[in-house]
């Protein structure tokens, strides 16, 4: 009885343990499913793709979390950071990539109580390839895959040998620019197929003007020359201290400055290609002169103990200095109280017989304007 008994008990633990495994093992497969989602299966080398995890829940449990775990199989691209809930997978070689994303699911307690797997989402690597004629390159961004597949036997073509030729090493001599497709075979298997595209590089910048002083208000036309003449990225970028304000014009090679304040800074164009500067001293001056005065009133006509308001405006309006000053022909009968570009007149006495009377305002230019005072 004792040596059945024990095999009862050592019975009844093996299929209590098999019981437990087996619900571990059906938990963990019943919590979530898992999925990638991307906007696109195929990118450049250089390029980076956004990739998110789908989640589905099949039991929503409470105080769970979520650990995640992508992986890339392949060398033709990397992930970024492979814990995150969202990455990114950044191509780096000519070839395929396949990405995978494990989901594991924890209780409060940190005790891991699921773990689920995507299928593998397949992104497609192509090169993006730029040349500048009389450049040479070797095909050095292929895939440890597509690499397996290149042979001594391999053929090199390139189907535009006026663009661009390539030998039979791979290495790719840029002619002129336009657009060619490379591809290598084995026979009449195709191995890699590509484009490529021949610019004609920028080899520098100048522009119409040397150091130059403009006044306030006053419109400045900038052009930048680009060389050669035929290169195919034209575009710059230009940098103007804050004394100017800046206009550009559609195609981007001609600016137009106007002087806002006094002061000098360097103003910079910069060609996208190739980061060619060329810069000129710019400052911003004021010597512009009062040319003339305008009054609200050119003549007046008072009485004893009268009074009137005379205001000023000076032109043009961008003058350096704008300052007024007021005279009276007679302060014993006209008294006059400035007070800016405002003057208050009044007449303090009798005028004298035969007398005349004026206000005038006077800039420190020497333009001055009168305003005529008959006294009733």
């Amino acid at each position: 009885m004792g040596f059945r008994n024990a095999l009862m008990l050592l019975l009844s633990a093996m299929v209590l343990v098999l019981f437990s495994s087996c619900n571990e093992d059906t938990a963990e497969s019943n919590y979530i499913e898992v999925g990638i989602d991307a906007s696109k299966t195929m990118i450049y080398t250089g390029e980076s793709l956004s990739l998110s995890s789908s989640i589905r829940w099949l039991r929503e449990q409470e105080d769970m979390t979520v650990s995640y775990e992508w992986s890339c199989r392949g060398d033709a691209a990397r992930i970024e950071d492979g814990t995150l809930r969202n990455t990114r997978l950044e191509g780096l070689f000519y070839g395929q990539a396949e990405v995978f994303l494990k989901a594991t699911v924890h209780d409060a307690a940190g005790r891991r109580v699921s773990v689920a797997a995507s299928d593998g989402l397949r992104v497609l690597v192509l090169p993006r390839l730029d040349m500048k004629s009389g450049e040479r390159n070797a095909v050095d961004f292929l895939s440890d895959d597509l690499k397996g597949g290149i042979t001594s036997d391999t053929v090199w073509q390139s189907t535009e040998t006026s663009v661009a030729t390539i030998d039979d090493n791979g290495a790719i001599t840029a002619v002129s620019q336009g657009s060619t497709e490379i591809f290598a075979s084995n026979g009449d298997e195709l191995v890699a197929s590509f484009n490529l595209d021949v610019a004609i590089p920028v080899t520098g910048v100048s522009l119409n003007v040397s150091s130059k002083k403009i006044q306030i208000g006053e419109k400045l036309d900038i052009r930048a020359f680009v060389e050669p003449e035929d290169a195919t990225d034209r575009d710059v970028v230009w940098s103007c201290p804050d004394i100017v304000s800046i206009r550009q014009n559609e195609s981007g090679d001609s600016i137009q400055v106007e002087g806002n304040r006094i002061g000098s800074g360097l103003l910079t164009a910069t060609t996208r290609d190739g980061g060619f500067i060329s810069s000129i001293d710019l400052k911003v001056v004021n010597t512009v002169k009062v040319s003339k005065i305008n009054l609200t009133q050119s003549s007046l006509s008072l009485r004893n103990g009268q009074m009137a308001v005379l205001v000023a405006a000076v032109k043009p309006e961008n003058a350096l200095v704008k300052d007024i000053i007021w005279q009276s022909s007679d302060d014993n009968v006209v008294s006059i109280t400035p007070n800016g570009k405002v003057c208050i007149v009044r007449i303090i006495s009798l005028p004298e017989p035969n007398k005349s009377y004026a206000v005038r305002a006077i800039s420190p230019d020497g333009v001055e304007a009168a305003c005529n005072i008959l006294i009733l």
